[in-house]
C-alpha cells in the first residue's frame, strides 16, 4: 500500500511529533504573550506621562486664573475708589454750580451782568443802558464765527483721515 501525504501516518502515532508541535505552539504562545506584555508596558508608560502632562498643564491654567482672578480684583478695587473720589469731586462740582448760580454773572472786565430786563427805554422806562454793549456783542459774535469755522476744519480733517463719517 502506497501512503499518500504529507506525513505519513505512521509519524502521527509518534510521541516525538506531538512533542516537537507542542513546543512550537508554547514558543509561539510564549512570543505572543511577550509582545503582549511590551505592548501593555509601553501604553502604560505613555499613559502615565499624559496623566503627568494633563495635570502639569491644569496646574498652569489654574495659575494663569488665578493670577488674572488677582489682576482683575487689583482693578476693580482700583476703579471703586477712583467713584469714590469722582463722586466726592461730583459733589463739590455740584456745590460749586450752585454757589455760581446765586450770585449774578459778570463779564470778563469784572463787570456784574445785570438780570433785569432791559428793553430800549430800560426796565423802568426811563432810558436805562442796554444790557450787553453792542462793541461786547460783536466781539463775541467774531469769536463765535471763528470758533465755528475752526470746528468746521478740524471735522473736515477727520473726514479727510477716515476717522469719522462722511455727513
Amino acid at each position: 500500500m502506497k501512503e499518500r501525504g504529507f506525513i505519513p501516518l505512521g509519524l502521527l502515532g509518534s510521541p516525538w511529533l506531538w512533542l516537537a508541535i507542542g513546543a512550537a505552539l508554547l514558543s509561539l504562545t510564549g512570543w505572543q504573550l511577550w509582545e503582549s506584555w511590551q505592548r501593555e508596558a509601553k501604553v502604560r508608560g505613555e499613559f502615565s506621562a499624559f496623566r503627568a502632562e494633563t495635570e502639569r498643564l491644569g496646574l498652569e491654567a489654574k495659575d494663569k486664573a488665578d493670577a488674572e482672578i488677582k489682576r482683575q480684583k487689583e482693578v476693580n478695587d482700583g476703579l471703586q475708589k477712583r467713584l469714590k473720589a469722582l463722586g466726592g469731586v461730583n459733589a463739590e462740582l455740584r456745590a460749586h454750580n450752585e454757589r455760581l448760580r446765586a450770585r449774578p454773572p459778570e463779564r470778563p472786565d469784572g463787570s456784574v451782568v445785570s438780570t433785569t430786563p432791559c428793553g430800549p427805554g430800560g426796565a423802568d422806562g426811563a432810558g436805562a443802558a442796554e444790557s450787553v454793549p453792542l462793541a461786547d456783542y460783536r466781539a463775541l459774535e467774531a469769536r463765535a464765527a471763528y470758533d465755528a469755522q475752526t470746528v468746521m476744519l478740524w471735522r473736515e480733517w477727520a473726514r479727510a483721515q477716515g476717522l469719522s463719517p462722511a455727513p
